[in-house]
């Protein structure tokens, strides 16, 4: 069965069969993407958030619910009970602190409230360079 994921806005449509380059019909073909693409704009927008100290989009924090929900949605499909996300996130913290060797890294995680306040932004975050 072919699946196709298709996406209609005002400007035109995108679909994509999950295997081939995505195809945009309407004003939107006609329109150049801005700015550079691929692995330049990846390092562009790394080098952008060190100067700046801004959080570049796809940063972390933007994806660890999900992949903690993936993996309550494994553990509780193994266990065969209700999972909870904020479990799953308290036990990777616990892990993090366990296996941490730095004491300045251990210390900022002993600091947050909770793992969730800190991925959602209720903990400050800052940009810098750890070495």
């Amino acid at each position: 069965m072919e699946r196709v994921w298709r996406a209609s806005g005002e400007a035109g449509t995108a679909t994509w069969d999950g295997e081939s380059a995505p195809v945009v019909d309407g004003a939107l073909a006609a329109r150049p993407l801005p700015g550079p693409a691929g692995i330049e704009a990846a390092l562009a927008a790394f080098v952008e958030a060190l100067r700046t100290g801004t959080v570049p989009m796809g940063e972390v924090h933007e994806n660890v619910l999900s992949l903690a929900m993936v993996e309550a949605a494994v553990r509780s499909a193994a266990r065969g009970e209700r999972v909870l996300v904020d479990d799953v996130l308290a036990d990777a913290h616990a892990a993090a602190l366990r296996a941490e060797t730095r004491d300045d890294v251990r210390a900022a995680l002993r600091g947050w409230p909770s793992p969730r306040a800190a991925l959602t932004g209720s903990v400050g975050r800052e940009w810098r360079v750890v070495r």
